[in-house]
């Protein structure tokens, strides 16, 4: 997610050095609609990613996988949505490469694939995080919960332990066969003192 952030803030200015483009074929030119359609949910991609890798809790990776869900959102959704803003019309610009192959490869490259991968990848991390088992709000694998496990069997007996109350013996007997009816699965079993 955090190089996806940095791909879909940066390929505006950065890709018509290598005529990927679209609106202008100026490197490093700001337009309003750049900050808006990729700067802005390309920093949030990279602050979503940073949470992500950097977070100790169940919920600051929950936030991190939160942002990028909503930044990929913004970079499928932004190109039209822009048209609210620019009376009808999508305020990106049209795609400057040479092939329709191209001009269909640039959008990809600049706001859907971006988008796209991005909600992939979020969701997945959303969908990891709720699967994993809860140990005192850090997230852990199962290795790290067994091995919490076994702390708690090396822990120094209490000064003063507690003895078990003595339960009662019992003996288990099968109930009566029926006409030689096998309850194989559901057979009631009855208990007796001795």
């Amino acid at each position: 997610m955090l190089l996806l952030g940095l791909w879909g803030g940066l390929v505006p200015f950065v890709g018509p050095y290598f005529n990927f483009a679209m609106h202008s074929d100026q490197t490093w030119q700001w337009f309003t609609d750049r900050a808006w359609l990729s700067v802005l949910p390309g920093a949030v991609a990279v602050i979503g990613g940073l949470l992500m890798i950097r977070g100790g809790t169940r919920s600051s990776i929950s936030l991190g996988a939160m942002l990028g869900l909503g930044a990929g959102l913004w970079f499928v959704a932004g190109p039209v949505v822009s048209s609210l803003w620019n009376n009808g019309t999508v305020t990106v610009g049209p795609p400057l490469g040479a092939h329709n192959l191209t001009r269909a490869l640039e959008w990809i490259g600049y706001f859907y694939g971006v988008g796209a991968l991005l909600i992939l990848f979020s969701s997945y991390a959303l969908g990891f995080i709720a699967a994993l088992p809860v140990v005192d709000e850090r997230v852990v694998g199962a290795a790290a919960a067994t091995s919490a496990g076994r702390r708690r069997r090396w822990r120094a007996p209490a000064a003063d332990p507690a003895t078990p109350p003595a339960a009662a013996p019992t003996q288990v007997q099968p109930a009566a066969a029926d006409g030689g009816r096998s309850r194989r699965f559901f057979r009631r079993r009855t208990t007796t003192n001795v």
